[in-house]
């Protein structure tokens, strides 16, 4: 067998920021406890820039932040505009935005502007 010269880590045990998301965290001064919490986030990225579900006492073991951190963490994504809540449509029909609740973690999406700055595989391709 060929080695490759690269660590092959076991799924789900790391994530990757790309270079335009980690320019507008530069960019808008996002702090450490918004850096790991992004980072813990980044682990599953859906195609449509939704973000996988992840509870507070997962981002916590992942990052080694405490409750609190990642609730100051969470929030200064979406005051810095970086994420906000995934919409949902009741069974009414009406939308409304998903929010976290005893028992429920709230699902997160990147915002359009900076979704549109997150280069994918495919737009790489075009040029």
């Amino acid at each position: 067998m060929k080695k490759s010269g690269f660590a092959k880590f076991p799924k789900l045990t790391y994530a990757t920021i790309q270079h335009g998301l980690l320019k507008v965290l530069v960019e808008r001064k996002v702090g450490r406890n918004g850096l790991a919490v992004m980072n813990a986030l980044c682990s599953c990225i859906y195609a449509n820039g939704k973000l996988g579900v992840a509870s507070s006492e997962r981002i916590q073991e992942i990052t080694g932040l405490n409750a609190v951190q990642v609730m100051h963490g969470i929030k200064e994504l979406r005051d810095k505009e970086i994420v906000h809540t995934v919409t949902r449509k009741l069974k009414s029909g009406a939308m409304k935005a998903d929010r976290s609740m005893p028992g429920h973690v709230a699902q997160y999406e990147f915002t359009r502007d900076v979704w549109a700055r997150i280069e994918l595989e495919s737009d790489s391709k075009a040029e």
